[in-house]
């Protein structure tokens, strides 16, 4: 009896305590409890696992500023999404059950902490303009020390977002408090690394060096100050200050760092000295002794680089390119750093400028550097530029070669053949000599490795995450094939005969059989040389537009006016007769003007008015009004189409068939009345007149090939058939639908035209730019909204579409206001509407939407909503 009176006490303690909306000890001391020991204790735990996930996956670039935070990049970030989720899932599961918030005032004191991890998670799920969300809503509820924290980790957030006016503006919020002595140790700590986060980010190193001190005599973990100390010595380099940069790479050495990071301290050390100092000398001979450490071989290609560096800085470009190339000639196993110093030889040989030299390197840097470098796209840019310039100089120089062994007798044209011969069997002989000492060294490694292997811990498991199994594997690779670069074809050896211009690869270069190709014959060289007049005419053809190709790179692309003037120069001297010289006369003229050489480029001027009295160009350069009214024509046809696009994207299908019936009195070009034509018939099926679509999509099929909306009509014309197939008829009654029942709509989204709405974009990415929709949106919102504090963000939402959203408006009407400008401004003009979706969404459903990914889903709510 006595126990169940103590049971049914115990019972009602418990009942009466799992109240919210009292505020008692107990029901205070319960919900707390359940609170921090239950939900949010396991998010946390994911949520710092997830983080030592992210800063054990984090690649530090040594060649830049390392990260102050090992946050990784947007793809590491994004295998930790299901983590962030279930961080969400348990801190709003909390909040539901155990929040007090009783008249406003929150009596649960860990409810702020879930809200505040809640917007951490959002972080790192790249979402961060709903972090940015979240953490302002902490700081408008709860008046803790996670008020201060989450202002700053707005301004990371900001910084993600690359707006750093923004982030700066919050940081200087935090200063405010800081000064007021509201900010306790950890959240000063995160304001120092996040300031000198930001002045590394804009590049004002000096200002960054004094945040960062601060910041390190509030780190306790010791692994994580020797970083930001090594950190402050980068900084210091930047900042110029090399004296302080010596004395930091000096700290981080007595700190015991790991390995790499030793060397590297021991490298920046060399290369931070004054230039004024004049103790070159014996900072090159510390790299010397480095060289001749055995545990330092495998680095050797970073001491040559750094010693390249250090000649770079005194000016010796020539010593500079020897180490460089040294560098790369060593590395066996740094892919990374043979880039880079490929990098430094691509960029020293592109500023002499030696073109043809600097694409070789620019190739070799693409092979071997990272995707993840950050400057890996402008570097990308240039190589594929330079290689379409060596391809036509490559050109020029084949068929040079090939006209000259045309002309010579067949005694000398045989001994030049058999020469290139003779040099291909020592090259393979050598080639199969280090063939033999690379296996003989990595079977060496193999016995080593395998006896490693043997010693497995017996975790087993997939084999790409046991490390012992994959170094193995990679070592059978090695002792099979050597250090080979990844690439297509990567078992050849030699795929390459650049000798008087023999390349089977290049496609520029004659058509053979599909034969496989005899190096060491002699009719393989042979089958190439022009031996007709007919030969000789088309190489002459490859030549000259070699020559007119290159010019127009140089002019265009490399704004070289010099090698511009030479290249066209030459195509006028040899190829007078060439179809397109009008165009290299342009050129020159263009040239010369821009140069002020009025007198030369008169010369070009009269000789296109004598020579081409009739084109374009010389009634330009005699009537300047001639130019000026082909091109207000031209303008009044693609206001026209703008006008039509408008109308179509707004629902005005019959405005859109009027304006199209003006095709005929408007002059455009072919590819602009194409997109009048498929504007026309896009209209003409929305009015339901399939009829009519189908024969407009018909005669663009047949007219209009080659212009970019000729396969969509196809595909679109292909569908419609086919249904019509499958329907066995075109008309159907139309069922009359009710009111009731339009009304009647159900979704998982929730109508409020009052809350927070973003503008929102779905684009497709293999159609549309990101880059340039976020350039084109950030643009007009800088010009149009200087003064709304409007930010841009996007996100990937599948592997093919990224979502792009503009926040925040107060209210649907300021969205949709917003939305209608766009198109009224025409700032979306350049993208094909077939290829992305704009609507407008709250940030209620936000949240709802990204979980889901179903973009009809919402649009169909969307559009029975908000244009009811």
């Amino acid at each position: 009896m006595r126990k169940l009176s103590l049971f049914l006490f115990l019972f009602t303690i418990l009942l009466f305590s799992c109240s919210t909306e009292k505020n008692r000890f107990i029901n205070r001391a319960y919900h707390s409890i359940n609170t921090k020991y239950n939900g949010y204790f396991n998010a946390r735990e994911i949520y710092n696992n997830s983080l030592k996930t992210l800063s054990d996956a984090h690649l530090d670039n040594y060649e830049e500023v390392l990260s102050i935070f090992q946050y990784g990049n947007s793809q590491n970030r994004s295998t930790l999404s299901s983590n962030m989720e279930t961080i969400y899932e348990k801190c709003s599961r909390v909040i539901r059950k155990h929040s007090m918030d009783i008249n406003g005032v929150e009596y649960n004191r860990y409810i702020d902490n879930a809200y505040f991890l809640i917007a951490r998670s959002h972080f790192f799920k790249d979402d961060f303009n709903l972090a940015i969300i979240m953490f302002e809503y902490v700081i408008r509820q709860y008046d803790t020390q996670l008020k201060y924290e989450s202002m700053i980790w707005i301004a990371k957030a900001r910084h993600q977002l690359e707006q750093y006016d923004r982030a700066a503006e919050m940081l200087e919020l935090v200063e405010q408090r800081y000064e007021q002595g509201l900010l306790e140790n950890n959240a000063k700590q995160l304001y120092y690394l996040v300031r000198a986060d930001h002045n590394i980010r804009t590049e004002k190193y000096g200002i960054a060096a004094e945040y960062l001190n601060n910041g390190i005599r509030l780190t306790k973990n010791r692994e994580y100050r020797t970083r930001l100390t090594f950190i402050l010595g980068q900084v210091y380099y930047r900042a110029e200050n090399f004296y302080d940069a010596q004395r930091s790479f000096a700290r981080v050495l007595r700190m015991n760092p790991d390995f790499d990071m030793a060397f590297r301290a021991r490298i920046n050390m060399a290369m931070s000295y004054d230039p004024r100092m004049e103790n070159v000398k014996e900072v090159r001979e510390g790299l010397y002794r480095m060289l001749n450490v055995d545990r330092n071989r495998d680095y050797r290609d970073e001491i040559y680089y750094a010693l390249g560096m250090l000649e770079l800085r005194q000016g010796n470009e020539s010593s500079a390119i020897d180490y460089f190339l040294e560098s790369t000639r060593v590395s066996e196993r740094n892919d990374f750093q043979k880039g880079l110093s490929f990098l430094r030889l691509g960029e020293l040989h592109y500023e002499m400028p030696e073109y043809y030299k600097a694409s070789v390197y620019y190739d070799s840097v693409v092979t071997f550097m990272s995707r993840d470098y950050d400057d890996f796209e402008r570097i990308q840019k240039r190589q594929k530029l330079l290689f379409e310039l060596a391809s036509y100089i490559r050109i020029i120089e084949r068929e040079d070669s090939l006209q000259r062994l045309a002309g010579m007798s067949s005694s000398e044209r045989n001994k030049i053949i058999d020469g290139i011969i003779s040099e291909l069997r020592e090259q393979e002989r050598l080639e199969r000599e280090k063939e033999r000492e690379r296996q003989r060294q990595m079977q060496q490694m193999r016995g080593r490795d395998a006896g490693r292997a043997g010693q497995r811990d017996g975790n087993g498991g997939w084999y790409f995450y046991n490390t012992t199994a994959m170094n193995f594997g990679k070592t059978e690779f090695y002792a099979k094939w050597g250090d080979r670069p990844l690439e297509d074809l990567w078992r050849i050896s030699n795929k390459q005969m650049m000798s008087f211009g023999f390349d089977p690869d290049d496609p520029d270069a004659p058509l053979m059989d599909d034969e496989p190709v005899d190096k060491l014959s002699r009719d393989t060289y042979l089958a190439n040389i022009p031996s007709s007049e007919e030969d000789i005419k088309n190489s002459n053809n490859r030549i000259a537009n070699a020559y007119y190709n290159k010019g127009v790179i140089f002019k265009t692309r490399l704004n070289d006016k010099e090698n511009a003037v030479g290249s066209f120069n030459t195509l006028i001297e040899r190829f007078p007769e060439f179809e397109q010289k009008i165009y290299a006369y342009y050129y020159l003229y263009t040239i010369n003007m821009s140069s002020g050489n009025a007198s030369m480029a008169d010369v070009y001027k009269n000789r296109i008015i004598s020579e081409f009295p009739d084109s374009d160009f010389a009634k330009i350069l005699k009537d300047p009004d001639y130019a000026k009214n082909i091109i207000e024509r031209r303008s009044r046809a693609e206001r026209v189409y703008q006008q039509t696009y408008n109308a179509f994207y707004a629902g005005n299908y019959q405005q859109v068939i009027n304006y199209s019936s003006q095709i005929d009195t408007l002059e455009m070009d072919k590819p602009i009345k194409a997109r009048f034509l498929y504007l026309n018939a896009m209209a003409q099926g929305k009015m339901d007149e399939t009829l009519e679509m189908k024969q407009q999509l018909a005669y663009i099929v047949e007219h209009y090939d080659g212009t970019g909306v000729h396969d969509r009509a196809l595909t679109l014309l292909n569908i419609l058939n086919e249904r019509a197939m499958i329907a066995g008829t075109t008309e159907t009654d139309e069922k009359e639908v009710d009111e009731e029942e339009i009304d009647h709509f159900e979704s998982i989204y929730t109508y409020n035209p009052d809350d927070i709405h973003f503008f929102a974009i779905v684009i497709e990415s293999n159609y549309i730019q990101l880059r340039d929709i976020r350039n084109k949106l950030n643009s007009y919102n800088r010009d149009e909204f200087p003064d709304e504090n409007l930010s841009l963000s996007n996100i990937n939402l599948n592997v093919r579409q990224q979502l792009i959203t503009v926040t925040n408006f107060k209210g649907k009407e300021k969205a949709l206001d917003y939305y209608g400008s766009l198109f009224e401004n025409e700032v979306l003009v350049d993208f094909d509407i077939m290829h992305y979706e704009a609507f407008v969404i709250s940030v209620e459903n936000y949240p709802t939407f990204y979980q889901h990914k179903d973009l009809s889903e919402y649009l169909d709510f969307y559009r029975h909503y908000y244009f009811k």
